[in-house]
């Protein structure tokens, strides 16, 4: 069955059920399933899921399956029983019922409120001083906070943290370094040769004679007579010749290179948590709050308000002054003007456990 918000759902509000990184703080404060009970003691219901306050990350309302919802400042837990309406009837209603015990630990962490995931602290309003019944019942205020990223649960009893760590590998690649280029051209250079060259040249010399030419026709005819002059020239002629070779090559060689750099991998250190034990305080509260004649168990969510405290990384190396303010606007704002009656029991717990 799917919850539904009516219209009267208050703002700033989302149900559980649909918060997939919210979780109840504790298992004890889980009502869902629980018969709800009205003054008169008639079953009105059962409790089908929260509304949660994701500005203060708290549960503000109890969703029944009739689509009603309940704020959870006016009710009381019972024997799997969520008692409706506050009052005088409540106690009354409360004491003739079988309280459901609460978990020897740490339930007074739950009561003070632990630290909420958002980065503020929820604390609860201490015990009214009624009934032992009343002392024992579960605190009627249920904190959530985000579940937390880096892990995952296996089951409800295994926390699976994975271990992770790197490798390196090394691979090669191909880069240029540098090389030579190699061009050709054709240029110019004079040269010089000797030949020996043949030339003619024609001349003409006159000798004279004195000779009787016997009277013919062919005495007097006219003649030309031609004699040509004959040369050499020199006529060039170019041959190629392969006077040189260039080659270019590469030879392959090996070096051996040294590669250094970091690797991450997951360290998970395992420190025993300090529970928080009632009765560790019990011997401070006879010493300084005995005589007042308020009830021990009065005090047990101040210790534990404390002891969350000082447990808290988050606060590691401050001292009281710097962490006072913000513990009492906390403290004031779920049990207005308690602050001065209970400071000192927050203070020392917060001491005993930082230590």
């Amino acid at each position: 069955m799917t919850t539904t918000l009516s219209a009267q759902t208050p703002p700033e509000t989302t149900l559980l059920s649909q918060l997939d990184d919210y979780e109840l703080v504790y298992d004890n404060q889980d009502v869902r399933g629980w018969d709800v009970l009205d003054a008169a003691g008639t079953r009105v219901g059962s409790v089908r899921d929260f509304l949660v306050d994701t500005r203060r990350d708290r549960v503000a309302f109890i969703v029944l399956d009739t689509g009603k919802q309940h704020p959870v400042e006016h009710i009381t837990f019972g024997d799997h029983v969520v008692l409706l309406d506050g009052g005088a009837g409540r106690a009354s209603r409360r004491a003739s019922l079988t309280p459901t015990p609460p978990p020897a630990s740490p339930l007074p962490l739950a009561a003070a409120g632990g630290l909420a995931a958002a980065g503020g602290l929820a604390a609860a309003a201490p015990a009214a001083p009624t009934t032992a019944a009343v002392a024992t019942a579960a605190p009627t205020t249920a904190a959530v906070a985000p579940r937390p990223l880096a892990a995952t649960t296996a089951s409800d009893a295994d926390l699976v943290i994975p271990v992770i760590e790197e490798e390196m590998r090394v691979s090669k690649r191909s880069v240029d370094r540098g090389g030579v280029r190699v061009t050709t051209q054709v240029v110019e250079r004079p040269v010089a040769e000797q030949v020996k060259l043949r030339e003619e040249h024609v001349h003409v010399e006159r000798h004279p004679v004195d000779e009787i030419v016997a009277p013919t026709a062919a005495a007097f005819q006219e003649r030309t007579v031609a004699m040509v002059e004959r040369a050499e020239e020199a006529v060039v002629a170019k041959t190629a010749r392969v006077v040189e070779e260039v080659v270019v090559g590469k030879e392959v060689g090996q070096r051996t290179e040294q590669i250094n750099d970091t690797v991450r991998r997951t360290e998970v250190a395992v420190t025993p948590l300090e529970t928080f034990e009632p009765a560790h305080y019990e011997s401070h509260y006879q010493q300084h709050f005995a005589a007042t004649g308020v009830p021990f168990q009065n005090f047990v969510p101040a210790y534990g308000f404390g002891h969350v405290l000082g447990r808290d990384p988050r606060y590691a190396g401050h001292d009281w002054s710097r962490l006072e303010p913000d513990a009492r606007h906390v403290w004031e704002s779920r049990s207005p003007g308690t602050w001065d009656r209970y400071s000192t029991a927050i203070r020392h717990a917060w001491q005993s456990s930082a230590s």
